[in-house]
């Protein structure tokens, strides 16, 4: 029998065959390259033909329908943010809005009670609070009895017997009060859930407190996350307007 022997290799034939396995190219390197190459795709559109990708219903889809799936979810919670800031932008400015006409109002006011039922007026019909209280709390209650109504007045003594830790607090006090207290400052501790108190030193001859405060009927719709930007900024300016409204009085031929 003859044998038959197979032809000697060439060193071209030796080294493509030893270079084969170190040839390979492994996923990292595809995901390098295709992140280095957007446009790989688009320049070669027959690749996506034979393409598909798992999809979490079960049910295959290209690439493509993919990328345009992830781009659209992207594109609706973009819309979503800016509806948000846009919705934010409306609020603020109606606030701004509604903020100013009650400043207005209150400068044109010549008497302290006047300057009250404003501020009470605004609160109720512009800004939905449901329950405002707007106190002086002074020494003697004839100290301020030429300049305020006796609504509007408490005696120290008193309000120190039932609201001491509103009066001797360092900041706007916001969330669900003592019954004693929704009664002092409110009148009636009936569908007082939760409430804002904001305090500030008038400068009478004696020292006194001004308290303004809002109320609510829900027990979490004013909480340690609400903000007292607002409350607080109208209670100093009554703070202010009050003070000039004494001196005035005080001084009515200079008017100052």
């Amino acid at each position: 029998m003859t044998s038959v022997t197979a032809p000697p290799r060439t060193n071209s034939q030796v080294n493509r065959n030893s270079g084969e396995a170190s040839n390979d190219i492994t996923e990292q390197q595809v995901v390098s390259f295709l992140k280095k190459t957007p446009e790989f795709f688009r320049q070669n559109p027959e690749i996506l033909a034979n393409m598909s990708l798992p999809h979490g219903s079960g049910n295959a889809v290209s690439l493509v329908e993919r990328q345009v799936a992830i781009l659209r979810e992207r594109s609706m919670q973009a819309r979503h943010k800016m509806s948000e800031l846009v919705d934010n932008a409306k609020d603020n400015d109606d606030l701004f809005n509604k903020t100013q006409a009650l400043v207005v109002d209150l400068l044109k006011a010549s008497t302290i009670d006047e300057l009250f039922e404003i501020t009470h007026t605004h609160f109720s019909d512009y800004f939905s609070v449901e329950r405002t209280s707007i106190l002086i709390i002074a020494p003697a209650l004839e100290t301020l009895a030429g300049e305020i109504s006796q609504p509007f007045i408490r005696s120290e003594a008193h309000a120190q017997e039932k609201i001491a830790s509103v009066l001797c607090a360092d900041a706007t006090l916001c969330g669900v009060l003592r019954d004693t207290e929704s009664e002092f400052l409110f009148s009636s501790s009936n569908e007082v859930g939760s409430a804002a108190v904001a305090t500030c030193e008038i400068n009478t001859d004696t020292p006194s407190t001004l308290i303004l405060a809002v109320a609510h009927k829900n027990t979490d719709h004013y909480n340690q996350h609400t903000g007292t930007l607002f409350i607080d900024y109208i209670a100093q300016f009554l703070q202010i307007k009050i003070d000039q409204l004494i001196k005035k009085n005080a001084n009515p031929e200079t008017g100052q």
